[in-house]
């Protein structure tokens, strides 16, 4: 029930089926921020002519990327489109050493495309798409993050057996995921930067939110949970979130 409700907020565009009109309003309201139809422009008159330009803007052409993977597709249907999938290569550029050495390149200078300003606004357009379809979303829902209940339960549940009830089974479990994973469990747990959902009508922005994706989930983002025991059985768990020692929300 709880994925069918995330799949019922962020709908499904290849299907033909709708997200929930609240994230909808909120997606297009990033995409028509004046600041981001200029930034988009000057991104992308880089690599095109301003004529080509005019016409993504214009909404004449809409380009299709498919993944060979799963079929998965990404539309480009306007300049905004093309921008944001310009800059989600220049973001994982420092992580394809490989696959620029593939191609005879020592490194692929992707900075050459954008401008600190540039990249800084598109980071907060990312970071609030993934806010809204992964993170703490709308405060008056929690679609975006009740899946993430049975990995928070799993966690509690090894420290009740493996722990208080003296299993010792091992001595640590260990699960490797992705952002999609880490972001909404931490919405879901409430730590520090993930703590505060948008109310529908106010557009998320980093002066009414602490949401930061660098923060969030980073490359190489973890979740450690650290269980102590003294002779007297009593148990302590210290959490640490990207290395840094945090609490765990009120009230827990």
């Amino acid at each position: 029930p709880a994925y069918e409700a995330y799949q019922t907020f962020v709908g499904d565009e290849d299907n033909g089926v709708a997200p929930a009109p609240e994230l909808t309003t909120a997606l297009e309201q990033l995409k028509v921020l004046p600041k981001t139809k200029v930034m988009a422009r000057q991104m992308l008159e880089r690599l095109y002519t301003k004529a080509f330009v005019d016409k993504l803007a214009n909404g004449d052409y809409e380009f299709v990327a498919v993944n060979p993977e799963d079929g998965g597709k990404t539309y480009a249907r306007d300049e905004v489109d093309a921008a944001l999938m310009l800059y989600n290569l220049f973001i994982i550029g420092p992580g394809m050493d490989q696959e620029a050495a593939a191609q005879g390149d020592e490194k692929w200078n992707l900075e050459q495309y954008l401008t600190p300003e540039e990249s800084a606004w598109f980071s907060y357009l990312s970071d609030a798409e993934d806010f809204y379809e992964k993170g703490p979303s709308f405060a008056n829902s929690t679609a975006t993050y009740a899946i993430a209940q049975p990995l928070l339960d799993g966690l509690f549940n090894e420290v009740q057996t493996q722990v208080v009830n003296g299993e010792h089974q091992h001595i640590a479990k260990l699960r490797f995921a992705h952002a999609e994973t880490i972001i909404p469990l931490v919405a879901l747990m409430k730590l520090v930067g993930s703590r505060q959902g948008a109310e529908v009508g106010t557009l998320m922005t980093q002066e009414n939110n602490e949401w930061r994706g660098g923060w969030v989930s980073p490359y190489a983002a973890n979740i450690q949970w650290d269980v102590y025991q003294n002779a007297d059985q009593q148990v302590l768990v210290k959490m640490l979130y990207n290395e840094k020692e945090v609490a765990f929300k009120e009230g827990c």
